[in-house]
Parts: structure tokens; sequence; C-alpha cells
């Protein structure tokens, strides 16, 4: 890229490369720049992408949806919820009606791109509508159709495509990922349950291929809508009378290295197998269902730094109970003080949040569901101290969310505006990052 300097009264003429601003300066500019900005700023030059980024504030969660269409993801923040009506308003009507693609990210030309990749006989899918199956790292997980799945940062609009699904005809009652698509250490998990069996199908970096063992469970397990959690080295499922089970893909690279350097003990590894099929998922003897008195409407999973929380909603909200899982012993503890944390709640991706990491006063104890006032277009949150709903920063609240609406195809992420290489997006190259 070049620059131009000419001076009128001198006889200076010269074209130099914008490479060639010393880097103090350069730095300046960073330091002026919002982190979208700053991103796009050192993509410029291999000079000023060498230059050290500043620490950024956490960004606010964003709720992002899609159109009934599936071909447009649509962004709501809920800072929204203080504006003024004229502005309400006109969120509400891009958030309804979907007539206006301001704040949303088209991902048409995105999928047309990756299917003119493909040949003609694995093309049929790419018009077939999206799903958004969980989000988590500023990483949307989206399926398309029986058989495809593929991660998207909505905000970059780069995408991971992952190989396709075992062909057969099974909807998932779930579907997580470990860590950051572009960790070599990411594990991407599916299950389905029936009555006495259950089908974990998995897939790590790096893999061509899904992995799926059927195992054989004595006992029943209903699991919830809530997305499973990975938490503490284990895939969590949350069942819809707030009993636990867990699903740990690991085991079966632990048994591959076991045969390789113990081959002679046969018999001792044919009994360690056993054991260790009985692992890969168990459905725990506790903890049990803490809202006995009261039938359960909707229920939520979070992993919370390390510990695991679960929010129970009765029928229309008319109570919200949250709870933190003993470890020690394995019961669900009701908490009524989030202290300074902001919890962000849907059934695709759930997250909760300092508020002083945020930079935004008084969201302390706060819950913000996907949830929208019918009227004015304002995101409804829960204030866990006082017990009520409200939709904006005004009213008085009450104690259920009559007059809102929701979206079941939404999911809450932190925004991701670095731009990833080839080798990060490709899957099958596990060391990216």
């Amino acid at each position: 890229m070049i620059m131009t300097t000419t001076l009128h009264e001198g006889v200076c003429d010269q074209k130099r490369c914008w490479s060639d601003l010393p880097g103090d300066m350069v730095a300046l500019i960073i330091s002026r720049l919002r982190a979208p900005d700053c991103y796009c700023f050192v993509a410029v030059c291999k000079s000023w992408s060498s230059i050290p980024l500043p620490k950024f504030k956490k960004e606010f969660p964003t709720l992002v949806y899609l159109k009934s269409d599936g071909q447009l993801i649509n962004f709501f923040s809920p800072l929204l919820c203080c504006s003024t009506p004229e502005i309400a308003n006109s969120v509400y009507k891009n958030i309804i009606t979907s007539d206006t693609t301001k704040f949303s990210s088209d991902i048409e030309d995105n999928e047309h791109d990756q299917c003119c990749q493909k040949g003609e006989s694995d093309r049929s899918h790419c018009h077939e509508p999206k799903t958004i199956c969980f989000a988590k790292h500023g990483w949307l997980l989206v399926s398309q159709g029986k058989h495809v799945v593929f991660f998207l940062n909505p905000i970059t609009n780069q995408r991971i495509d992952l190989p396709e699904l075992p062909r057969r005809e099974v909807v998932f009652d779930g579907i997580s990922f470990s860590e950051s698509p572009t960790s070599p250490n990411c594990t991407v998990l599916a299950i389905h349950v029936q009555t006495y069996w259950v089908f974990p199908t998995f897939i790590r970096r790096g893999e061509d291929s899904w992995t799926s063992d059927p195992i054989y469970i004595e006992s029943g397990f209903v699991p919830s809508y809530s997305s499973p959690v990975f938490h503490k080295g284990c895939f969590y499922f949350l069942g819809q009378t707030g009993c636990l089970a867990v699903s740990d893909p690991k085991i079966d690279e632990e048994e591959d290295e076991e045969e390789d350097e113990e081959q002679e003990e046969e018999q001792e590894e044919d009994e360690e197998e056993e054991e260790e099929e009985l692992d890969k998922w168990a459905v725990l003897d506790n903890p049990g269902n803490p809202c006995t008195s009261s039938p359960i409407s909707d229920c939520y999973l979070v992993d919370c730094n390390g510990e695991l929380m679960s929010v129970f909603v009765g029928y229309m909200g008319q109570w919200v109970r949250v709870y933190m899982l003993d470890p020690s012993s394995m019961v669900w503890k009701e908490t009524k003080d989030l202290g300074d944390r902001v919890l962000f709640l849907s059934r695709t991706g759930s997250g909760l949040t300092k508020t002083t990491d945020l930079q935004v006063p008084g969201l302390e104890n706060r819950i913000y569901f996907p949830r929208f006032n019918k009227k004015d277009g304002t995101c409804a949150f829960y204030d866990l101290s006082a017990g009520k709903f409200h939709t904006s920063c005004n009213n008085h609240g009450r104690e259920d969310y009559y007059g809102t609406t929701t979206f079941s195809d939404c999911a809450w992420i932190e925004p991701s505006y670095r731009m990833l290489t080839d080798h990060e997006l490709d899957w099958l190259h596990k060391e990216a990052s």
C-alpha cells in the first residue's frame, strides 16, 4: 500500500509505503482504536501486525440469532434495554420482522464459496436450513441438514468445516465442544439418548471422521433442552429433573495408548475396558431434583469458572431459582446472590461474567434471558435480588415474563475479532494454536 507526500512550495514529491511509518506512531494510532478496528488495522501489512495490541476490555455478550430462512445472523445487545423508546422500537422492528440487515452478518457468500469448492454431489446441503447448536469462545457450532456441522465466527464470518456426521437418521439431544475450535485439544461431542441406549458421537481436532459407539444403560435419562457443558475434562448433561449425566470421550484415546503399551496383559486389559466403558457415560446418583414442590418449565446448565451452576424456571417465569453444585456432597444448593456477576442464559450458550470486567455499572445480580418485550423490543432480565422480571431500566418489574417473546435458535457470544490463518481454519491441521 502506497501513500503519497506532496509539498506545493517545495520540490518534495515522493511515494512511500505505509509500512515505513515509525513503530511508535503505529502503536499510538492503535491505542486510539476500538478492538474490531485494531484487528483490521494490523492486517494492513506485516510490519504493523508485529505491533503488540493493547489489552481490550471484555466485550459485552451479544445475543446472536438466525432469521427464519437461516441465511442471516442478527445481533442484539442487551445494553439497548436502557435506550430511548425510538431506538428500542427500531431494534424491536429488526428483531421481529427482520426487514433490515443492519447489525447482520450475511453468510450466504460464505456458503456459496464453500459449495463451489466441493463437487456437485456435495452441494445438496448448501441451501438447507441452519441451526445454532452451541456457542463458546466467540464461535457458533452450526448444523445444516442432517449431516453437516461447522464452526462459524459471526463477527469475522470465518468458518471451520467438520467432517460429515455418520449417515444415520438420528436427531441429537445435545451437542457441544470443549475448547476453542483452533485448539489442538478441541473435542466436539454430540449425543442421542433413548430409553436404554446412549449414542455418543465425537471428533477431535485433526481427525477426519467421527467416532460413535452405542452404550447400553440400565436406567433411563431424559435430557433437558440445555446444551451439555465441558467441565473439568468431561461433558455434563442436565436432565429435566435436575439430575446429571457425564460423558468422557477421552477414555477411547486412553484405551488405545494402553493397548499399545500392554498388549501382553490381555486379560487385565479386557477387565479394565469393561470398567472404562461404563465410565464413558454415567448417570450420577446425585444431585437430584431441587424443585420437587414446583413443576419445571425450563432449565439451564452453566460452567462458572470451574463450578457447575443450574437455573430452573417455572411456568411463564413465575419463579426462577439458581443453584450451585456442592462437589463434596453432590447436592444443588440454592443461591440468591451472584455477587458482582451477571448471568446470560440460552439453551445453546450461557455464561457468567463479572460486571467489573464489562465496565458497565448496575448489572450486578441480573440474569439475562433471550426474551424481549413485545411492545418496545427491550431485552428482558431477571433481578435475582428483587425476584422480578424487567424489560427496561425504568419499569417496576413483574413476577413473571408475560408480555415477552423469545427465540429458540439463539445464543450469547462474546465477540471475537481476530482473523484466523488458513492453517487455523483447517480442522485436519491439529497444531493450529
